[in-house]
């Protein structure tokens, strides 16, 4: 006899909470978005601490920046953002702080997974980009996000892909 509800024809599915709970975003094994996201946080950190954000790209203030490593940079920090905000927030944000040039609203105590922090970090980075190349905030902010939704899409596929094979 099948439960109440159950059609021959539907698939049934259950989830194991347990197991889900016990995935680490930083188990480079499950999330292959791990690094990124562990890059992303030390820029946040970097950026709190005064320190600039982006020189572990090699970039400098008043050198020629490299557009692709800008973009992993931003990219980096959305990925540190992911599961505490939605994507466009800290980018819509970065993108005001930059156009207003207005400082983000820093507290000594703020985490580095704050909006303002990564904001902030995402503001110095498009600062960076518009001193150092012909690419314009609004267009590098674009293709981060673009970036970032295309590697979090093929994690998450590769996430499926796994729990279903098991």
């Amino acid at each position: 006899m099948h439960p109440p509800g159950h059609h021959p024809r539907r698939s049934l599915y259950r989830l194991d909470l347990t197991q889900a709970a016990t995935i680490r975003t930083t188990d480079a094994e499950r999330d292959p978005t791990a690094e990124s996201a562990t890059a992303g946080l030390d820029i946040a950190t970097h950026y709190l601490q005064g320190r600039y954000p982006v020189a572990e790209t090699g970039a400098t203030r008043n050198a020629e920046a490299d557009p692709a490593d800008l973009t992993t940079a931003i990219t980096a920090v959305l990925h540190a953002a992911d599961g505490w905000h939605h994507a466009p927030h800290p980018l819509e944000r970065a993108l005001t702080l930059h156009t207003t040039n207005s400082p983000p609203r820093l507290t000594p105590d703020t985490h580095s997974r704050d909006l303002e922090a990564l904001a902030g970090a995402i503001a110095d980075i498009l600062r960076t980009a518009e001193d150092t190349t012909d690419i314009t905030p609004h267009t590098l902010a674009d293709i981060a996000e673009t970036a970032f939704q295309d590697e979090v899409d093929a994690a998450r596929f590769a996430h499926v892909r796994r729990i279903r094979q098991a």
